[in-house]
Formats: structure tokens, C-alpha cells, sequence
């Protein structure tokens, strides 16, 4: 093999290497970056819901009906909710996921929030949970 050939094949094959790295380092780096959003998200998403939630007794004449109102769109987004008083479970859509897996999330305080990943049923949940007069659940399904 002549010289050329040589160094043409050590140039040609670092670049490829480089442009290899470089490229799972992006993918790397945009996953990562995709997830902290989705956190943000979610954690945004519970703000706006438990806030609707308050005011849910007022417009429904009950927060039971609202809770449900609620339910029913954020299912249609795929999110998942259950609504804690006192340690007492009020509503609940959060089917499929055991209980225990999201027990631990329950001893939020006020003005604190809790935000984990989980897996259950082979897909994996954000889960957020968080404290103004009620301890709210989400769970998003990351795709």
C-alpha cells in the first residue's frame, strides 16, 4: 500500500470515529436536555392543575365533579392524576400503577414538590407530586 493510501485511510477513518462520537454525544446531550423539559413541564403542568383544582368547588359546585372534569381531560393527554386529602384518596386515574410505587411520593409538604421517573407496565412515568391544601399525582408517560 502506498504512503498515500495510508495516510488518506488514517484520516479518512479519525474523522469517521470523530464524526461518530460527536454525533452520540449530541444524541446524548438532546435526550438529556429533552428530559429536563418534560420535568419542567410536568412539574408546571401540576402547578396549573392543583390551581384549577381549588378553584374546581366554585365553578362545579363540588370538587368531586371537577376533580372528574379534570380527569377526563388530562386523560385525553395522556397525564394521570390522584387527588390526596389528609392521606385519603379522593380521585384516582392513576390505573396501572401500583400504589407502592408511588406511596413514598405522599408526604410532600407545603410548599415543596417531588419530582421522580418510573417505570411500570414497560413504560416510563414522570411523576410529580406536590402540596397547596392537596397533594396531587401526575404521572406523563415519556415516550
Amino acid at each position: 500500500m502506498k504512503l498515500w493510501h495510508k495516510i488518506f485511510l488514517g484520516i479518512f477513518l479519525t474523522a469517521f470515529f470523530v464524526v461518530i462520537l460527536y454525533g452520540c454525544f449530541q444524541i446524548y446531550e438532546n435526550h438529556k436536555d429533552n428530559l429536563r423539559r418534560e420535568q419542567e413541564r410536568s412539574l408546571g403542568e401540576m402547578e396549573l392543575l392543583a390551581a384549577a383544582i381549588d378553584n374546581a368547588e366554585e365553578i362545579f359546585g363540588g370538587i368531586l365533579p371537577g376533580l372528574q372534569w379534570y380527569g377526563k381531560y388530562y386523560e385525553d393527554k395522556g397525564i394521570y392524576f390522584s387527588f390526596y386529602k389528609k392521606e385519603e384518596c379522593i380521585y384516582q386515574s392513576l390505573e396501572g400503577i401500583e400504589p407502592e410505587i408511588y406511596a413514598s411520593m405522599l408526604d410532600v409538604k407545603n410548599n415543596q414538590r417531588k419530582l421522580r421517573i418510573t417505570k411500570a407496565d414497560h413504560r416510563y412515568y414522570i411523576m410529580t407530586a406536590g402540596r397547596r391544601m392537596i397533594c396531587s399525582l401526575l404521572g406523563r408517560q415519556v415516550k
